[in-house]
């Protein structure tokens, strides 16, 4: 796990780390406070919440993203479909680091916004881990699409970006256009971040669309395995 963690940059410099954990959700928290133009404070502090614990959701795609392909480039994917696919303690080491790694961003963000009166830290503390488990979830997915990629990293922005945008950043995903909305509940964010608005959290949905898209993420690794494994298999390298 000491290894796998030492992997990510977040952790390697002071000056990276405070970029990435701090600095940029507080300016994304800012900044979707002033696109909405309204200052009420009700309506601002739940946006600033719902900005922080979607930070942690795009925290944990680029996690994942990022180790999945640093062990891409040193062929350690390769021995891994081969041999341990599926093995609990590589992926369970993955994803503990993920977890926890995005969890911190939330918890340092809210205690700082939490001290100011700006934010609801309860709110942030209890669906954080939600959007974590659906980021990580999300992130393999798009880290899967783009194996054989030039760019490993394209299906991660566009995931990530659409954190951003379907996931209720700017106001309930039930004020959005029909077409947005139905957009948004293709995700599992939207029903995440709603409860900020609404106090109402639908456990259902959430498992229902995360169990939905962990069944597709794990038909993607098994495919693009067998497509890895055959390309070996006939390689004359």
């Amino acid at each position: 796990m000491k290894i796998v963690l030492t992997s990510l940059s977040y952790f390697n410099h002071l000056r990276t780390f405070l970029l990435h954990f701090i600095i940029i959700p507080m300016f994304q928290a800012f900044l979707m406070v002033l696109i909405m133009q309204d200052y009420n404070y009700q309506l601002s502090s739940k946006i600033m919440t719902v900005s922080i614990v979607l930070s942690s959701g795009t925290m944990a795609v680029y996690m994942v993203s990022k180790l999945f392909i640093g062990n891409m480039n040193r062929g350690i994917d390769k021995y891994v479909i081969v041999h341990h696919p599926f093995s609990f303690y590589y992926w369970g080491n993955q994803f503990l680091i993920c977890f926890f790694g995005a969890y911190l961003l939330a918890v340092i963000n809210g205690v700082l916004f939490a001290s100011l009166n700006i934010v609801s830290l309860y709110y942030i503390l209890i669906l954080a881990p939600f959007c974590i488990v659906s980021g990580i979830v999300l992130g393999l997915f798009a880290s899967c699409l783009s194996w054989t990629y030039h760019n490993p990293y394209f299906w991660t922005n566009i995931v990530a970006s659409m954190i951003v945008l379907l996931g209720g950043s700017v106001g309930a995903v039930s004020t959005y256009p029909p077409l947005w909305q139905l957009c948004s509940n293709v995700l599992p964010f939207s029903t995440i971040t709603n409860m900020i608005y609404t106090n109402q959290l639908d456990v259902i949905s959430i498992f229902i669309n995360l169990s939905i898209w962990i069944i597709l993420t794990l038909c993607l690794y098994i495919y693009q395995c067998n497509r890895r494994i055959a390309r070996q298999r006939y390689s004359i390298f």
